[in-house]
């Protein structure tokens, strides 16, 4: 690809040298106003209802909303809503959650049709000059980002990762092209990425077939067995349907014992040790210390995922955040794992802020129940099939992931001025 003539020094050490002729501005002196967000209260007809976008809403891989029917349905003052609402090219920085993969600083473009709309108090309204481009300035922030220069002004005291913008936007500096060049590198960048996008599309695409044909062969593996000349009889239980007629029917407190495991805070699980930790969610690090030893299957009690199921084996901690299943009758690990992921247990979580499984209800529901020797041989059978379609799926994650990259780079390269585009 072509470069410029003429480079400078920009002084910076991530940035390098930068075209000669671009511009160097404060952060802050790129938008003519902040505003901060506002979550309103419940739907009222007292106030005015306006939609309210939140972060979940970030379709950041294009630095976008995502585009839905509805969003979320808040109620503000007359007033607030003029003062505050949203028009298109303005820019929503998230301030306050994050992760410890994905810290807070993604920002996005509001382009959406909507009348009146709002933003959730997480995030923080930043509304560019007339001179600069909406969709330039946020590629150039999501160059920023993947350099990792949110992390400085990023504080998590309460455990919630809040961004420190005024010192953000106050303390770093950016190189800005010409408002014509601006517009060209736009046009590139949106065409670029589109056609990585439509090749993740595919990809996703193939993982999403691959995880339905796996769940095909699970469900008849485990509620139809391997025998396809096997005489049937009704379940008497909705979701198992038609079983051989030789299998039983038995509740799941019958056969394990469902047993949260013990509390570790933040601080104590590290990414060494010699115990691997478990939580809600799966392995979330390491301990010096164990209070499981054997193979058994977790499911996760709380958080977002909670109802998951996971495999644990030798010495482990489980959290007060992961089920331990114990075995009261002998079964095959494996065949009773993926028959409680089959049952979808996440369904019986407890709505509120935070997901938690109910597991006094998850103990009395009904599951099909092979003799050992026959759920060894479905447990074998799936073992040598998943395990196929497993490795595939992996593969085709891989590549979303070097494409995600190879995206990322050619933003980062264009919005630097590494290369020039016409």
């Amino acid at each position: 690809m072509e470069r410029y003539s003429e480079y400078k020094d920009s002084g910076v050490k991530w940035l390098g040298e930068i075209p000669s002729h671009w511009n160097c501005i404060r952060l802050k002196n790129v938008f003519s106003k902040r505003t901060t967000g506002s979550w309103g209260e419940e739907e009222n007809h007292s106030q005015k209802n306006a939609e309210c976008l939140r972060i979940a809403d970030f379709d950041y891989n294009k630095l976008r909303f995502q585009k839905k029917e509805e969003y979320t349905i808040r109620s503000y003052a007359s007033k607030e809503v003029e003062n505050k609402k949203l028009v298109k090219g303005d820019l929503l920085i998230e301030k306050s959650g994050g992760g410890d993969k994905t810290p807070v600083g993604r920002c996005v473009v509001f382009d959406l049709d909507i009348h009146d709309a709002m933003y959730a108090n997480f995030m923080e309204k930043l509304s560019p000059r007339n001179d600069i481009d909406s969709f330039y300035i946020c590629y150039l922030l999501s160059c920023f980002y993947s350099y990792g220069m949110v992390w400085p002004y990023v504080k998590a005291t309460t455990g919630i990762q809040n961004l420190d913008i005024t010192s953000l936007l106050s303390k770093e500096y950016v190189y800005i092209p010409p408002r014509a060049e601006q517009d060209a590198i736009v046009r590139y960048l949106d065409a670029a990425t589109s056609k990585i996008d439509k090749a993740i599309a595919m990809q996703q695409k193939m993982i999403d077939l691959l995880n339905e044909r796996k769940q095909i062969i699970i469900q008849n593996a485990v509620t139809k067995g391997l025998d396809e000349n096997v005489e049937m009889k009704d379940s008497g239980v909705e979701w198992i349907g038609m079983i051989p007629k030789h299998w039983k029917i038995i509740r799941i407190k019958h056969l394990a014992k469902l047993q949260s495991g013990s509390n570790l805070t933040s601080n104590e699980i590290s990414d060494t040790g010699s115990y691997p930790v478990y939580g809600g969610n799966g392995l979330r690090g390491f301990y010096g210390s164990y209070n499981c030893e054997g193979s058994y299957v977790l499911i996760g009690r709380q958080g977002a995922l909670c109802g998951n199921i996971n495999y644990a084996e030798d010495k482990f901690w489980a959290t007060e955040h992961a089920v331990v299943c114990y075995p009261k009758k002998k079964y095959n690990t494996l065949w009773f794992g993926e028959v409680l992921r089959l049952m979808d247990l996440g369904q019986y979580s407890l709505a509120s802020a935070q997901p938690g499984l109910a597991v006094e209800r998850i103990k009395g529901l009904y599951m099909p129940y092979p003799s050992i020797e026959e759920q060894n041989k479905i447990a074998l059978f799936l073992k040598q099939n998943i395990g196929k379609i497993d490795l595939y799926a992996r593969h085709c994650q891989r590549q979303i992931t070097l494409l995600q990259e190879r995206k990322q780079i050619i933003i980062n390269e264009v919005v630097t001025g590494k290369v020039k585009v016409s």
